[in-house]
């Protein structure tokens, strides 16, 4: 039985009085507005800038004035149907000044209005921005580059991770979904009995279908899970235990492994999906997080045996 911490308990209990509203876009859309109010404080950086790039829109932080840190293209969860620069701010400034990092966020294009592969080409091209110019322009280090996202983040960010020709130092992948026609009956029994795992599938549904478009979301560049081989820079895979999507990470990791990745696995015990961008109702283990991740910008995913896969549960 899994001792569920009482803010847990709560934060579930909210969502189950509040569906998801799965097949009402709009609706599902407005939603997010609830995320973002329990999102934390924004903390102060030394510049915060939104730029026009080649057509789309990105979010550059900088902690300092000074020059060479290590930069971050960040891609920002919401189902691929949802998000903006708003959805991960708090996230993105307090990476940026844990690493110190240039973090970039995107404003990638979502899903039905601009189906795949509309959101892998913003990361593309903002990715691709930063290493000939952006980095160097705004106090980065285009030698240092990483990319990441939370959710369907991690998911643009492993595909792209895994195909571009732009030299990666490491793929930041938390709280991610990497198969989007996975039967989510997977979780741990104890899990089971926390989580919705029928609305879930039903949810992972619907998402796959309006994200896919014409594509089939079997494919490996909406489900990189699927690969024949999986590959790309050292990984760091984040996760949580009350994470529908856990498995799905877990295998990832353990491809990675397989494939020559070097790759370290940390699972959040009693967390839920999405806890990074919820600061203001998990402080604790948000900036636990937070730090994971400044830490590999600053040091690199630590390094293992030709695939060092370290399995990790985080301690509160």
């Amino acid at each position: 039985m899994i001792d569920i911490d009482e803010r847990v308990v709560r934060f579930l209990a909210a969502a189950q009085a509040h569906p998801q509203l799965d097949g009402d876009l709009p609706r599902f859309r407005s939603a997010m507005a609830g995320h973002l109010r329990n999102a934390g404080p924004r903390r102060p950086l030394a510049e915060v800038r939104d730029l026009r790039i080649d057509g789309g829109a990105v979010r550059i932080y900088r902690p300092d004035r000074s020059a060479g840190h290590p930069v971050l293209v960040y891609l920002h969860g919401g189902a691929f149907l949802r998000g903006d620069l708003e959805t991960a701010d708090v996230a993105c400034r307090e990476i940026a000044a844990r690493a110190p990092a240039v973090v970039v966020s995107v404003d990638y294009r979502l899903a039905p209005e601009h189906p795949f592969p509309a959101a892998v080409e913003d990361a593309v091209t903002a990715l691709e921005w930063v290493a000939a110019s952006g980095a160097a322009a705004h106090g980065g280090d285009p030698g240092s580059v990483s990319i990441g996202g939370d959710s369907a983040g991690a998911n643009i960010a492993a595909v792209v991770a895994g195909g571009t020709s732009v030299p990666l130092r490491a793929q930041l992948l938390l709280g991610g979904v990497f198969d989007l026609v996975d039967d989510l009956a997977a979780v741990e029994p104890d899990v089971a009995d926390v989580v919705d795992v029928t609305a879930d599938n039903e949810r992972l549904s619907w998402i796959a279908r309006l994200y896919a478009g014409s594509a089939d979301p079997a494919d490996p560049r909406l489900s990189p899970l699927r690969a024949e081989r999986l590959a790309g820079p050292p990984a760091l895979v984040v996760t949580s235990q009350l994470d529908p999507f856990a498995p799905q990470a877990r295998r990832l990791a353990t491809r990675f492994q397989a494939g020559g990745t070097s790759v370290r696995l940390v699972e959040f015990p009693g967390m839920p999906h999405g806890f990074g961008n919820l600061a203001g109702l998990f402080e604790a283990e948000a900036t636990q997080l937070y730090e994971l991740v400044a830490g590999a910008l600053r040091d690199g995913v630590p390094p293992g045996e030709r695939a060092g896969w370290h399995p990790q549960r985080a301690e509160h």
